[in-house]
Order: structure tokens, then C-alpha cells, then sequence
């Protein structure tokens, strides 16, 4: 069981990483005066976008901020289920 916890918080921190990194890429590629440090208003787009786009003041495709919700829940997880486990083991009879 110690096992399966290690190996959940690891996917939820190398998908917590990828998420990072696909969002940033997504926002250099689509909107990189975003990322600068002045303040520009947004221009208007009058093109038909095919994604939704949602959080993030409307920049990133909804795909890309939905793929990045399960990284922390199973980190989170991942800890618990390996407290338990050292617990367990603390306890058990020899």
C-alpha cells in the first residue's frame, strides 16, 4: 500500500508539471503579451472560435484547464493512502 501512495503523489506531481507546461505553451502561442509584465487590455477577436474558453480571463481552451484538475486530488490521495500505510505498519503486531 506505501507503494501505491508513492506512486500517486508521483503522477500527480509529473502531472501537475506537464499541466504547467502545456498551459504555458498554450498562452505564449496564443497570447504572449500575457505573459509580460505590462497590463494591456484584451483586444477584441471577431473571429468564430471553435473552443470554449474558460478561467484565465477567457485565454486558454477549456481542454487545457480541465486536464490540469486531477494533479492535485491525486496528490493529495497519494499522501493520505501513504499515511495510512506507515501507520499501519507502526501498529502492526510482530
Amino acid at each position: 500500500m506505501l507503494r501505491i501512495g508513492f506512486l500517486l503523489v508521483g503522477i500527480g506531481i509529473v502531472w501537475y508539471i506537464v499541466h504547467a507546461v502545456i498551459y504555458n505553451y498554450f498562452l505564449r502561442k496564443h497570447d504572449p503579451d500575457f505573459l509580460n509584465d505590462s497590463f494591456q487590455p484584451p483586444r477584441s477577436s471577431k473571429k468564430n472560435k471553435k473552443v470554449t474558453v474558460v478561467v484565465s480571463s477567457g485565454r486558454t481552451p477549456a481542454w487545457i484547464i480541465l486536464f490540469g484538475m486531477p494533479s492535485i486530488p491525486l496528490f493529495l490521495l497519494g499522501i493520505v493512502i501513504t499515511v495510512v500505510a506507515l501507520i499501519i505498519n507502526i501498529f502492526q503486531p510482530m
